[in-house]
Formats: structure tokens, C-alpha cells, sequence
């Protein structure tokens, strides 16, 4: 089993590797993240962080996120700036361009195909592909979200609906 990229070095690597990127905000973060944990439950039956995925308001939400990048202040700037609507946002940005990100290749292919999905999606595009996802779909919101077990449901389902489609109409 491998061992897991601190989400420190997660959130390093999606800010340097997201394309001419100075910042981004710590809801687009959080569920760049999630996209990739669900991607990876799917593929691998695993998640790329440990997290332990909430459905609030805002679709899944964690705070750890945003306290890894108060929490160092070393390697992240975060700024509290308002958005096109004038609602608070908080802003993360690499300080530290030269922060030696360990992480898996696996799960950094996992994260690279999750920025080039997204990168060019507006905010509410972006949302849309999150709030489509299986769990948020199936799940109540104000629970928490269990992956890989949501993973295994979604699966089943796929194989059903494959199923379905090779059955030859009837006429």
C-alpha cells in the first residue's frame, strides 16, 4: 500500500502545477481535491488524501484544508479578499515556489488529470462537474461522504447500466 502525500504537499502541488496560476480560492481547492479523492475511490478503490469528506451547504467541504495553509505559513499565503459578488473568499497561493512536493506519481497523475478537466471551467461550471458527482447525488447532505464505499456502489451501477444497453431491444 502507499503511503499518502501530506495534504500539504496536495495543496503544493495543484497551486504550482495549475496552469498561470498566482492563487486560487479555497473552495475551488477543496473541491479540485475532492474530484481527485473520487477519481481515485472509482479507479483504485483508495483516495489521494485522508480526508474525511463532508456534504454541507457548499458540497463537500472540509476545513483541513485551509488550516494546512494558515498552518504554514511558510510554504502559503492565504488572503481574505471578496469574490465577484462580494461574498468573503479566501485565497491560497504557493509562497514557497521552491517547496520539494512528495508525492506518489500515481496520485500525481490523478491530480494533473483533475486540473486539466477543470482549469478552464468558470466557478460555476467547475461546480457543476462536483455537484454531478455520484456522492453528492446519492448522499443527504450535512453527512459525511464515504468514498470508497460510494465508489463500490457506483460501480455496481455502471455494471447494471452496461448491462442494459447489450441487451438488444425487443420489437
Amino acid at each position: 500500500m502507499t503511503v499518502k502525500a501530506s495534504l500539504k504537499d496536495i495543496i503544493a502541488y495543484i497551486l504550482k502545477k495549475f496552469p498561470e496560476c498566482n492563487d486560487l480560492s479555497d473552495s475551488r481547492l477543496t473541491k479540485m481535491i475532492y474530484l481527485a479523492d473520487w477519481k481515485k475511490a472509482v479507479q483504485q478503490q483508495d483516495t489521494v488524501s485522508d480526508i474525511k469528506w463532508y456534504y454541507d451547504n457548499y458540497g463537500p467541504y472540509v476545513e483541513s484544508i485551509i488550516e494546512t495553509a494558515n498552518n504554514n505559513p511558510e510554504i502559503f499565503n492565504v488572503k481574505h479578499t471578496l469574490n465577484a459578488y462580494g461574498t468573503k473568499k479566501k485565497v491560497i497561493s504557493l509562497k514557497n515556489k521552491n517547496y520539494p512536493v512528495n508525492i506518489s506519481n500515481e496520485d500525481a497523475s490523478v491530480l494533473e488529470d483533475i486540473i486539466t478537466r477543470t482549469k478552464d471551467k468558470s466557478f460555476t461550471d467547475f461546480k457543476k462537474i462536483v455537484y454531478n458527482t455520484y456522492p453528492i447525488v446519492f448522499s443527504n447532505q450535512y453527512e459525511y461522504l464515504d468514498l470508497i464505499k460510494l465508489a463500490d456502489e457506483f460501480r455496481v451501477l455502471v455494471k447494471k447500466v452496461k448491462k442494459v444497453e447489450a441487451r438488444p431491444l425487443a420489437v
